[in-house]
């Protein structure tokens, strides 16, 4: 029995012009989601949350990391539990 088919890995890269973030400069967080799922729903870790420190980062242009900050705040935080 084979289960469903791989889907490729899209690229961690977020471009902004010719800028990307580097995938060394992001933190992954993985824990269990909450509310209703199925079977291992409570027990998986099925939520990720990715971190970018825009202060932190040594790559990013000193100029847009004033923008970045100025709209978003110190840290760029996406957190994902919706798909399974």
């Amino acid at each position: 029995m084979t289960g469903p088919p791989r889907r490729r890995r899209p690229s961690l890269a977020a471009m902004v012009g010719e800028w990307s973030v580097p995938e060394d400069e992001v933190t992954f967080r993985f824990t269990a989601s909450g509310g209703p799922g199925g079977q291992h729903a409570n027990r998986s870790n099925t939520k990720v949350e990715a971190v970018f420190d825009v202060d932190a980062s040594p790559t990013m242009p000193s100029g847009m990391q004033r923008r970045v900050r100025a709209k978003l705040g110190p840290a760029v935080r996406v957190t994902v539990d919706e798909e399974r």
